[in-house]
């Protein structure tokens, strides 16, 4: 067995023993039932309505249905864009892509605050953004429920790829997600710091107020929390586009969502989101993912 497959192994059983252990701990500090009474309370409060989730749902829509078509012809017939119009955008380099991305986050981030429900009752009250409980015990929440689905997340990903692997001919290898190629791949002082603000800093920010901050709360109220929860979370998974991490996505959806629901902070998902990506980066540009 090589060093990185044995590094790997002793990672995944801390996953699976240690962390799913300090996790129940920290939710044994908690009346839970009492606080997610309480959470479900408040998140049927939101001002976020219909309107609102139409609002940020249709520029999603239309950002998905963008992305689906323009994976589509590139896969289907590469000769629809010519390379040298390629090379001579924006998106023609590695730090062009990136930027492009990053301006992309910022937009639908601003569109989460100017959102009906935002301009009407404020950013505190519609997403708990920042939190009148103390702050610590949000995040010793939001790092409990992370670590007791960290498990889960990882066992769907290794599911996956076992289902995955009935699909393949011999020798052949399930597709990566187009992000961690972008991640094994990227080189360079620039590419890397602007591929670590998305994925840590820009891409937690409008996925959390977008899913969670938004749409969960219509979701939860038209649909219950717990049919809520799984609706959005599939959502989640769904909009990555790529088959092999939809059940894993959505469970880690679920978790975000729980969240929420559980701390009453929008806070909470943006940072489980955030340590989430970050391990993920880290593991993927020191070979282990």
């Amino acid at each position: 067995m090589s060093e990185v497959s044995t590094l790997t192994l002793l990672v995944g059983l801390s996953l699976f023993l240690l962390l799913p252990a300090l996790g129940f701990c920290l939710l044994r500090l908690d009346p839970v039932r009492e606080v997610w009474a309480q959470g479900k309370q408040t998140m049927s409060e939101r001002p976020v309505r219909g309107i609102d989730a139409l609002f940020i749902g249709s520029f999603l829509l239309v950002l998905f249905l963008f992305t689906a078509l323009a994976k589509l012809a590139m896969a289907l017939s590469p000769e629809v864009v010519p390379a040298e119009a390629l090379e001579a955008s924006i998106l023609g380099s590695a730090e062009g892509q990136q930027l492009f991305v990053v301006a992309t986050h910022l937009v639908i981030i601003t569109l989460c605050f100017l959102s009906p429900a935002c301009l009407q009752a404020g950013p505190e009250k519609t997403y708990g953004l920042w939190p009148p409980a103390d702050r610590g015990r949000t995040m010793r929440r939001a790092f409990a429920i992370l670590f007791l689905s960290l498990p889960l997340v990882f066992g769907s990903v290794v599911l996956s790829q076992w289902i995955g692997g009935f699909f393949l001919e011999e020798g052949e290898e399930l597709a990566a997600q187009d992000a961690v190629k972008n991640a094994r791949q990227a080189s360079g002082t620039l590419v890397v710091l602007l591929m670590s603000v998305v994925t840590v800093v820009t891409a937690p920010l409008w996925e959390e107020l977008t899913f969670r901050g938004v749409i969960l709360p219509y979701f939860c109220r038209l649909q219950g929390t717990v049919a809520g929860l799984c609706t959005v979370g599939f959502f989640f998974g769904a909009f990555h586009l790529h088959l092999p991490v939809l059940l894993p996505l959505s469970i880690l959806g679920i978790a975000l969502g729980a969240a929420y629901v559980y701390t009453g902070s929008i806070l909470a998902p943006i940072v489980m989101h955030a340590v989430f990506n970050a391990g993920n980066l880290i593991a993927m540009k020191s070979g282990l993912g």
